[in-house]
């Protein structure tokens, strides 16, 4: 569903940039021109490719003996053009990122300008590196948290827990367990994903279409933002902020407004990579662990391609007389390259873990 309503919105937008067909450049007014009716044959709607692929341009015109004087081909508004020769060749895709790509072709007579576009996706052009873990320490995790998000700072424990009527938002210490500081949600929000910044904290709820806004330091609230989405996991992006609904997209936020700003569609070398959960921000890449499976993935924000990807099965079953344990779910980043904090929801443990190929 979700991939579905990105489409649509896409080419809401497509439709709303396409104003110039028919339009006198010179003169900047619109002339009583009969359109062409440009008919693509090739690419088709929705076809795949991989960044910085050549692909076949193939058109047609429906208008018999429609004379013109030069065929360009564009990628998502760019300034930069490629020349056919005629209504068919081949161009490069000039787009940096992934995800769904809009394929403008003009006709240029003397004094107007004919335009079509189509959706094209590009996959990424690398395959991602392949990594495994060791653990390095174990420590004690509440049980009963169902963990949503979870940040580290200076020794203490950040977490959002979820379940209804039991979510909350936690501080405690990492190397005992104590807990600093909490505070309950209201009963008919489903917590989610935390992030830390500044000196606030922001909180996720699944299905209630609000996120929150804390003092870091006494936990109060101080705002609360619409959310259009489903609310999975956030973290820091430099000065903005970055979330996850579940699917392939990530939506970069204002930390003021929770406007969304930029979507940033993920993919691999083989197609989209859904079920996108808690995130965390590391090096500049973003660590997504994937909703359901024992992998978290390496991000680069910007161009959306998978880099990496973390195999963490077995760790599971490394934690320590387990009442009850659901899925991974849980990064955070301890300041040194290369490791990462992580666990699972209801999981008594957490694990100090060195990633590596």
């Amino acid at each position: 569903m979700e991939n579905k309503i990105a489409i649509f919105l896409f080419l809401l937008f497509l439709a709303s940039c396409g104003g110039d067909n028919g339009k006198n450049p010179d003169h900047g007014s619109d002339t009583l021109k009969v359109k062409p009716g440009i008919i693509f044959d090739q690419p088709t709607r929705m076809q795949p490719f991989a960044m910085g692929d050549s692909i076949d341009i193939s058109i047609r015109v429906a208008i018999p003996d429609f004379t013109y004087d030069s065929v360009t081909v564009t990628f998502n508004q760019g300034k930069e053009s490629q020349k056919l020769n005629g209504i068919k060749g081949r161009v490069k895709i000039l787009t940096g990122n992934t995800g769904m790509q809009a394929v403008r072709v003009t006709l240029h007579t003397a004094d107007t300008a004919f335009s079509e576009t189509q959706v094209i996706v590009c996959y990424s052009d690398i395959k991602p590196e392949q990594y495994t873990y060791k653990i390095l320490k174990k420590y004690k995790h509440n049980p009963d948290d169902y963990t949503q998000g979870l940040v580290y700072e200076n020794g203490y424990i950040y977490e959002g827990t979820g379940q209804p009527r039991q979510s909350q938002l936690k501080k405690y210490r990492l190397e005992t367990g104590d807990l600093i500081q909490s505070y309950k949600m209201p009963d008919e929000d489903f917590g989610e994903g935390i992030v830390l910044y500044k000196d606030f904290i922001y909180q996720l709820t699944w299905q209630s279409g609000v996120a929150y806004k804390y003092e870091k330091e006494s936990f109060k609230v101080i705002n609360r933002f619409v959310v259009q989405t489903e609310g999975w996991g956030i973290t820091n992006y430099n000065d903005k902020l970055i979330m996850s609904d579940g699917s392939n997209i990530l939506y970069v936020l204002t930390p003021e407004s929770f406007d969304v700003v930029k979507r940033i569609e993920v993919y691999d070398n083989v197609g989209p990579v859904n079920n996108l959960n808690e995130l965390e921000f590391i090096g500049g890449k973003i660590f997504a662990n994937i909703y359901t499976t024992d992998f978290i993935v390496i991000i680069d924000p910007e161009t959306g391609r998978v880099e990496g990807k973390i195999n963490m099965e077995g760790l599971i079953k490394q934690c320590d007389n387990p009442k009850e344990t659901d899925v991974l779910n849980g990064i955070a980043w301890m300041g040194e390259p290369g490791k990462i904090l992580v666990t699972g929801k209801w999981w008594p443990n957490m694990f100090y873990v060195e990633y590596f190929k």
